[in-house]
């Protein structure tokens, strides 16, 4: 009996045993896997965050140059004229030096506190403008056969490289993902130059940009001494097309004496005495209006202005020389806003200038 009480109670000894050692929690095994799988996925969620977080500031950027080269649309469509007529050298072709930031907000076509450099690499934005072809834009007399019109294009380029810290520009070296995300954002008209010392490419490789002074960089070089730097990226603006005004047939000078009959005189006619003065012919009129049309595009305050519901498009009606006009026919649904403009005559022609505008999404304050 008292044998058959000894072996229960071991038996009860090693239940309790198992029951404590099953119930101590996880092994150290357990404990350092879960730590390594925790790790690894903070590793992989904080890469992401850093792509996401690298991909809105190359966004940010493109949006900038974007902005800039909106306005220099808009300064090319109403300013194709002087542009044209006020070129040092009409043979050249270009590109170049276009309008500076301080002439676009001038005319209100940028904000005032519109920054002239990329944040990202502090790099100075320029602008650049084409002539198309050589010597076009002449003022022809009325005689004269019709002139070739003038194709006026021109691009913004951020003049320095995007680089990734320790990469070296003399190498050719520079940030694919921001470059890439930036010609991502900027869609068919961005370009870069994605192999140093080739040309400027665009994103959809449906265009290129020649190599020139214009594109070549300043101070920074390649090893070979080659200014054309990998990494710079751009916009290109859409072509607007100037055709050069006719000047109207010259008028014939009144007040010269005629000269004195040689020969037999003939005999005066009867009737309307001879000698009686000339009447002098009427000069053909100049422009009195400015024609109806389409103001240039603008983006809404806060936008970089891409889709319908982020920009205001302006009509206006036909209406007179040396006077303004204020519209706000705005054909988006989405937006509401403003535009003065003027009406004036340069070399012949009835151009359309804008004074000021205002733009801004429906729900947002201003204007």
């Amino acid at each position: 009996m008292r044998r058959h009480s000894s072996s229960k109670s071991s038996i009860n000894s090693l239940k309790s045993a198992r029951r404590r050692h099953g119930s101590r929690g996880f092994t150290t095994i357990e404990i350092a896997l879960a730590l390594v799988i925790s790790a690894v996925l903070t590793y992989f969620l904080i890469k992401e965050r850093l792509r996401d977080s690298k991909k809105q500031t190359a966004h940010l950027q493109a949006d900038h140059l974007q902005q800039l080269a909106q306005a220099l649309q808009a300064y090319v469509a109403l300013k194709a004229a002087n542009l044209v007529a006020d070129r040092a050298d009409p043979d050249n072709v270009g590109p170049v030096d276009g309008p500076l930031v301080i002439d676009l907000q001038n005319a209100n076509l940028l904000p005032p506190n519109f920054e002239s450099k990329v944040a990202l690499t502090n790099s100075p934005m320029k602008t650049y403008l084409e002539f198309k072809p050589a010597a076009c834009g002449k003022i022809l007399a009325a005689d004269e056969p019709p002139a070739a019109p003038c194709i006026v294009s021109g691009f913004v380029l951020a003049q320095d490289p995007f680089l990734q810290p320790g990469q070296d520009v003399s190498k050719g070296e520079y940030d694919g993902p921001v470059v890439g995300n930036m010609l991502e954002r900027l869609s068919a008209n961005g370009f870069a130059r994605v192999v140093a010392g080739e040309d400027l490419i665009g994103a959809g490789k449906n265009f290129t940009i020649a190599n020139s002074t214009a594109t070549a960089h300043p101070s920074l070089s390649l090893s070979n001494g080659s200014g054309y730097l990998a990494g710079v990226v751009g916009v290109r603006i859409n072509p607007v097309t100037y055709i050069p005004p006719t000047l109207p047939p010259t008028a014939a000078p009144t007040g010269s004496p005629t000269p004195a009959p040689t020969g037999t005189p003939t005999p005066a006619p009867t009737g309307t005495p001879t000698g009686a003065p000339t009447a002098a012919p009427t000069p053909a009129p100049g422009p009195s209006s400015c024609a109806a049309g389409n103001a240039p595009t603008v983006a809404a305050n806060g936008t970089n202005g891409n889709g319908s519901g982020n920009q205001c498009t302006f009509t206006y009606p036909a209406f007179a020389v040396g006077s303004s006009i204020l519209t706000q026919t705005n054909q988006s649904s989405s937006t509401l806003g403003y535009m003065n403009l003027s009406c004036a005559v340069t070399n012949g022609v009835a151009t359309v200038s804008v004074v000021n505008y205002c733009c801004k999404k429906k729900n947002d304050s201003g204007c």
